[in-house]
């Protein structure tokens, strides 16, 4: 079986996985011609060498076709990208150096999916809290006909002044 003439990458088509088992490699191995390093893996499992991490919530998937790179995460944020080869190798060359250097910090992992179900949960909480400090709200009686004297005295007061410049007018 013979790696498929098409990239993904270039077509956005989703490559498909052969399902069965694959006969035995010749012992010849001079015999086989190899087009990609990867031949012989695809021939015998059906798909290109892929590793998996386990990052908080989510599985990485990093698989490695002729030409380009595929990146897959599972759900919750489920997402693939495909970074052509030669982007892929500039990548490598800048991330190297940094990357050296950020695993010598002591930081811990932070899993933001997680740390964003719970900002939400504790959104939840307040407005929770909020409702029922609403709802458990007393009025004061006093203080409720007071605010209401009060504001029929600015009504009468506003009323009055305006009786006064309407006469002024007329003088």
């Amino acid at each position: 079986m013979k790696l498929p003439d098409f990239h993904p990458f270039r077509t956005g088509m989703t490559l498909f996985v052969l399902i069965g088992r694959h006969p035995p490699l010749p012992r010849d191995r001079a015999a086989v011609p190899m087009t990609h390093i990867s031949q012989r893996y695809f021939d015998r499992h059906g798909h290109f060498p892929s590793v998996v991490v386990a990052s908080g919530v989510q599985r990485i998937t990093v698989e490695f076709a002729p030409g380009y790179v595929s990146i897959r995460t599972s759900s919750p944020h489920q997402a693939q990208v495909y970074i052509t080869r030669s982007a892929f190798r500039h990548l490598l060359k800048k991330m190297i150096p940094l990357a050296k250097t950020w695993l010598r910090d002591s930081a811990e992992d932070h899993d933001v999916p997680e740390a964003m179900h719970q900002a939400y949960l504790h959104e939840l909480e307040i407005l929770r809290e909020r409702r029922e400090m609403k709802k458990h709200r007393t009025f004061d009686v006093d203080a409720e006909q007071s605010r209401q004297k009060q504001r029929q005295r600015a009504l009468r007061a506003r009323a009055r002044k305006s009786r006064e410049d309407a006469l002024a007018e007329l003088d």
